[in-house]
């Protein structure tokens, strides 16, 4: 029974991401869900307190996903340029796995009431300050063009974050050209011209 409810919650979580991003929101209300879902809005009391409690599941499973990947990076022997290309991929992959979330991620998580709101930015703003002192050490090695640090990192995410704007998994190239494409985009930009850009390390971390 519970695996019947986990999947059924997951199912809430997918339909409210999509209703989110197309309605808004404010301007989805737990009776659409229940529509969608073809049950009664009373019964989705049995398996969420609120629609908030499926904002925050997005907001903070796609949050967290993105903090372990830099975790992985980090922690083994790679240089910056490395550290950055693999940050960049693994953001690319977790962002364009669901356009729908990722939108939900992006832009409606000032819908969240606090703490939960004051947490979630907190978590924004380690990944980003993450981001920039990858960009920043790969600058006092020389891997990295000097520039600064904040309007590059600010540059790099708004890049990566319009992609579920027009990413279509089913349409063109798939996630995975799509993330190559970017990455060398945006890496050779940054790459000072004496350091080879791209690793030949596995980047499945």
């Amino acid at each position: 029974m519970e695996a019947i409810k986990s999947t059924r919650k997951i199912e809430m979580v997918q339909l409210a991401a999509s209703l989110f991003r197309k309605k808004g929101y404010f301007a989805t209300s737990m009776r659409d869900l229940a529509n969608h879902l073809g049950i009664e809005a009373a019964s989705l009391y049995s398996h969420i307190r609120n629609k908030e409690e499926l904002l925050e599941n997005i907001c903070f499973r796609l949050g967290a996903e993105l903090l372990e990947s830099l975790d992985r990076i980090e922690s083994g022997s790679l240089t910056y340029s490395q550290q950055l290309e693999f940050a960049i991929q693994s953001h690319l992959a977790v962002i364009t796995r669901s356009p729908d979330e990722a939108q939900v991620f992006l832009l409606e998580y000032k819908h969240l009431t606090e703490p939960r709101l004051s947490a979630f930015i907190k978590m924004r703003k380690e990944y980003e300050l993450r981001f920039r002192i990858i960009l920043r050490q790969g600058m006092q090695q020389g891997e990295f063009r000097r520039a600064d640090e904040k309007m590059v990192t600010l540059t790099l995410l708004s890049a990566l974050n319009s992609t579920p704007t027009w990413f279509r998994s089913d349409k063109g190239m798939n996630a995975e050209q799509v993330s190559a494409v970017l990455t060398d985009l945006l890496i050779q930009g940054l790459a000072s011209p004496a350091t080879p850009v791209f690793s030949t390390i596995n980047p499945s971390l």
